[in-house]
């Protein structure tokens, strides 16, 4: 079993997964006994992203990193230089809860995930993924793949705004 320690919490299931990649542990959360398969194939994800989503990831959260430290300053950053490269930043980023919702689409792999990260630890990071496909980078705001209208809202990196609120270019 992927997920294990599995326990029934108000609003559906919550059990812990090893990301061997983070070498963390990760909880996770779903709806209900029978999405744990689709739950297990979330993390499966995770723990087996391919070089390029983690290259798109890593460029997104250091968009996020960036623009953090020019409205805010260096001194949100209190474990991590100032002069991190894009390629390295995702070693300050720390997955908490990999959220899998009732509504993700059964035909493909989509759930969103609850980081800390050492630059934003108020808001923390917060990633949305959809079929292979990064929907959403930045402050968690508990932003599911399925929701179109609020992910329109935020829409998506704008090099001329001065502050964004998704860090993610629209991926086709």
């Amino acid at each position: 079993m992927i997920i294990n320690d599995i326990h029934k919490e108000d609003v559906g299931y919550e059990g812990t997964a090893f990301l061997d990649n983070w070498d963390c542990d990760v909880n996770v959360a779903f709806p209900s006994e029978d999405r744990r398969e689709y739950a297990e194939k979330c993390v499966m994800f995770i723990q087996n992203m391919s070089e390029d989503f983690k290259k798109r990831f890593s460029k997104y959260a250091y968009r996020y990193f960036k623009e953090m430290v020019e409205e805010v300053g260096e001194e949100c950053l209190e474990d991590m230089p100032i002069d991190v490269r894009e390629e390295d930043i995702l070693e300050f980023v720390y997955p908490n809860v990999i959220i899998v919702d009732e509504e993700c689409r059964e035909d493909r792999v989509e759930f969103h995930v609850e980081c800390n990260c050492d630059w934003e630890i108020e808001h923390g990071l917060e990633i949305t993924i959809s079929d292979g496909k990064i929907l959403y980078v930045g402050s968690f705001d508990d932003m599911p793949p399925y929701d179109t209208e609020r992910l329109e809202y935020v829409g998506f990196y704008d090099e001329n705004e001065d502050m964004n609120m998704n860090y993610a270019d629209k991926e086709l």
